[in-house]
């Protein structure tokens, strides 16, 4: 993955992962890691951010914090996501 290219880089399943559709963007910027919180929401992280979605779609930009990976570990409304120097955050949203 190349972190400076934006285009095209959102793909979504509706069938279990059996296909694959790309979703039209714009996607500003590249995102390391996404996961799926059990309300519905999916959360993606990168160097450049947070963003959220509901339906995988539209996504919204929510901070500029910069995180590589995340475990929702089945918390409804949040996250844990870890990012460089060793920074951990515990991210939560609500509806």
């Amino acid at each position: 993955a190349n972190p400076a290219v934006s285009g095209d880089n959102v793909i979504r399943t509706t069938d279990g992962g059996r296909s694959w559709q790309l979703v039209e963007g714009p996607f500003p910027e590249y995102r390391s890691c996404v996961a799926f919180l059990p309300n519905g929401w999916l959360i993606a992280v990168g160097r450049t951010g947070t963003d959220i979605s509901l339906l995988g779609d539209v996504w919204e930009k929510v901070d500029s914090t910069g995180f590589y990976t995340l475990s929702s570990s089945g918390a409804p409304t949040g996250c844990w996501a870890a990012g460089p120097q060793g920074k951990v955050a515990k991210l939560i949203f609500s509806n």
